[in-house]
């Protein structure tokens, strides 16, 4: 029966180590952009004009409803956009380094 070295778990252990924390880390290129929306809510009541605040992470490029989204190096960003009444969406689209794209949709209530 062969014994195994202390030398070779630690050597395994510490491949596997790395091996996590890399796939960790690269898991936004592979799953693709991540939208996180935090106002307006879905299917809530707006004005005609709103500041649309989020986050996104692992993105080249976003747009909503096909403007281009400015957004900070982590990834914050704020928008003002005009709706129609009485009901308008906002479609949001970001794309990574990569190509993968991820699509997120809004319904708003506009009032008068």
């Amino acid at each position: 029966m062969h014994k195994i070295k202390p030398s070779a778990i630690l050597i395994i252990l510490v491949l596997l180590a790395i091996t996590l924390y890399a796939l960790y880390n690269t898991s936004g290129l592979w799953r693709g952009p991540v939208v996180r929306i935090d106002s307006p809510t879905d299917y809530s009541t707006v004005a005609g004009s709103i500041e649309v605040k989020g986050r996104i992470k692992y993105v080249k490029e976003a747009t909503i409803n096909g403007k281009p989204v400015t957004f900070t190096t982590k990834g914050d960003f704020t928008e003002y956009i005009v709706l129609r009444s009485p009901n308008d969406t906002l479609d949001i689209e970001a794309t990574n380094a990569y190509g993968k794209k991820t699509f997120k949709t809004l319904t708003l209530n506009v009032s008068d």
